[in-house]
């Protein structure tokens, strides 16, 4: 009765084993690489860095040209 038993959960671990790795391969082989987003977005969003950078850069040069109190 014992060895009937472990055959069983041997059985069982070995399906659950292929069911996941089953499952594994199709998510993998079902992804797929996101679209690029639009140059129009690119562009505005370096702007946008660009501008936060310079004002970044003004405000560290006026603090160096005031004197510490």
């Amino acid at each position: 009765m014992a060895r009937r038993q472990q055959r069983l959960w041997n059985g069982v671990i070995v399906a659950m084993v292929v069911v996941i790795g089953g499952l594994s391969t199709l998510s993998c082989a079902s992804n797929r690489p996101a679209d690029p987003p639009p140059e129009q977005q690119i562009r505005g969003e370096s702007d946008r860095f660009f501008d936060k950078l310079k004002q970044e850069e003004r405000e560290r040069a006026r603090a160096a040209e005031k004197p510490a109190p």
